[in-house]
């Protein structure tokens, strides 16, 4: 990993998100087990090493978070969509997914043509993703 990448990094935040999961991968369960190739480590979803937002950090496994290197799960996810993505998508990731799709504007700003912000109507629907 190249240094100036390696300082966006939140060790703490990457540290509770593995507390949080009782150092067991997310997706598979595992217990964290270096010798078993289940290093437990704190994906940044969005593969944005500077978004250290609970939601966007998910405890993998080595094997699972190889799963998603370069790939980001959050593209495609649209206003018009998200309930159907949180039918369709794993387990694991729906509070990942409810975390992005509760701090998305969805390109719109609050207060334009008078009317509230998508992430204000998001956050007027939250009971349909809670």
């Amino acid at each position: 990993m190249r240094p100036s990448l390696k300082a966006l990094y939140d060790r703490e935040a990457m540290q509770r998100c593995k507390q949080a999961a009782h150092y067991h991968c997310e997706r598979c369960d595992t217990p964290n087990d270096p010798g078993t190739g289940h290093t437990l480590t704190a994906a940044h979803l969005d593969a944005n090493p500077g978004n250290n937002e609970r939601w966007n950090l998910a405890a993998l496994c080595q094997r699972c978070h190889l799963h998603f290197e370069g790939y980001n799960p959050f593209a495609g996810v649209t206003e018009d969509n998200y309930n159907y993505v949180l039918t369709r998508c794993e387990r694991w990731f729906i509070p990942h997914l409810k975390g992005y799709i509760q701090n998305q504007t969805w390109g719109h700003h609050p207060g334009e043509s008078g009317e509230p912000g998508d992430k204000e109507k998001v956050t007027k629907r939250k009971g349909e993703i809670e």
